[in-house]
């Protein structure tokens, strides 16, 4: 089995109030006033048992036979389920691979609105006690990187999702080992895109999440 994973972060931070003299701390106020473009970009990529090649398609990888554990060359990719009382009976996840990745995420610093804006109805407000308002509040802000992009254009490359698994019943005290059964009992894979079935589903986020305290 091969897990891989990519995280890149780049970190930005311009300030009027940095000085030849060093950092200075801010208060809340301070931090308002902060202008040019801070935050932290992200990038993911996690990849399982396969490679994405230049044209977008998935390239599966062949994963290497158990022959001297297995009588007919099981592929060691595999993930293996026994339940309760069925010592002899397995589910095996079998020719498992995928693909996920976030492409252009954006995490920054921001306000909620002003004014009213449902950011905490009176439920919301019994819960957090007396006094709380959840409006002009500091907060993290997560968004997609949508520059150049309007409104009429058809893009989805904010997140790529493949994933291909077939499930079968094995017996035996090494089930987990055998491919025996040929048939499946249940196939799964998510896929879309240019590539159709050997493509990545491709999506769309628009809008922002918001966090804050109280």
């Amino acid at each position: 089995m091969t897990i891989r994973a990519t995280i890149m972060t780049a970190l930005l931070f311009a300030s009027a109030l940095t000085s030849a003299n060093g950092l200075l701390p801010l208060d809340d106020s301070a931090m308002a006033d902060v202008t040019g473009r801070e935050g932290i970009g992200l990038n993911m990529e996690f990849l399982i048992n396969t490679d994405i090649a230049g044209d977008g398609s998935i390239v599966h990888h062949n994963c290497p036979a158990f022959s001297a554990s297995a009588p007919n060359g099981t592929p060691d990719c595999r993930i293996a389920l026994r339940f309760n009382d069925r010592d002899d009976s397995w589910l095996v996840l079998k020719d498992y691979h995928g693909v996920l990745r976030f492409n252009k995420a954006q995490l920054d610093a921001s306000r909620t609105d002003s004014s009213p804006s449902g950011y905490c109805d009176a439920d919301c407000s019994a819960r957090f006690g007396a006094g709380f308002d959840p409006n002009n509040r500091l907060s993290f802000q997560l968004t997609y990187d949508h520059a150049g992009v309007t409104g009429n254009t058809a893009y989805y490359g904010d997140f790529d999702l493949y994933l291909n698994l077939k499930m079968a019943a094995e017996f035996g005290a090494t089930g987990y080992l055998h491919d025996n059964t040929t048939g499946t009992a249940l196939g799964f894979r998510a896929a879309d895109g240019p590539n159709a079935i050997n493509g990545a589903a491709q999506m769309r986020f628009d809008g922002a999440m918001k966090m804050y305290g109280y």
